[in-house]
C-alpha cells in the first residue's frame, strides 16, 4: 500500500513540475487597474470622481496601463497626492488641511493623464527612439 502512495505521489511532483516549467516561460501580465492609496477625505473624493471620469476613457488607451493614486500627508500643510503610471509620477497636487475644490483638479488629472498615456505609446509604437534612444 506504501509503495503505491508513494508512487503516485512522486507522479504528482513530477506533473507540478512540469507544469510549474511550462508556465514559467509565459510571462503573464496584468494591466487595466486603477488603483486606490488613499486615505483622507480629499483623497477618496478624488479618487472616487477620477475612477467615474476613467470609465469614460477609450479602452485603446487604459488597457495596457495600471494607475495608481497615492496620497500621502503632510504635516501641518495638508496632503500629497500623485498618479503614478509604471511608478513614474505624472500628475502632482497638495489639497490643505481645507476644503478645495476636487472636481476641477480631477478634470485637470484626467487630461494630463490621458495625454501622459498617448505619449507613452507613440513612444513605444515609434521607430526612432524604440531600440536606440536616438
Amino acid at each position: 500500500m506504501e509503495k503505491k502512495y508513494l508512487n503516485s505521489f512522486v507522479f504528482t511532483i513530477l506533473l507540478l513540475s512540469f507544469f510549474s516549467f511550462s508556465t514559467r516561460s509565459q510571462e503573464i501580465t496584468v494591466s487595466g487597474f486603477l488603483v486606490d492609496r488613499t486615505i483622507s477625505r480629499f483623497g477618496k473624493d478624488f479618487y472616487q470622481y477620477f475612477s467615474v471620469l476613467w470609465q469614460e476613457v477609450p479602452v485603446s488607451l487604459t488597457e495596457d496601463a495600471n494607475l495608481v493614486i497615492k496620497e500621502t500627508v503632510v504635516p501641518r500643510s495638508g496632503t500629497r497626492l500623485t498618479i503614478e503610471i509604471d511608478n513614474k509620477i505624472i500628475y502632482l497636487t497638495y489639497f490643505g488641511r481645507r476644503n478645495t475644490v476636487v472636481k476641477k483638479q480631477v478634470e485637470q488629472a484626467i487630461f494630463i493623464v490621458m495625454e501622459s498615456l498617448v505619449q507613452l505609446d507613440f513612444q513605444a509604437q515609434s521607430d526612432d527612439f524604440a531600440n536606440s534612444g536616438y
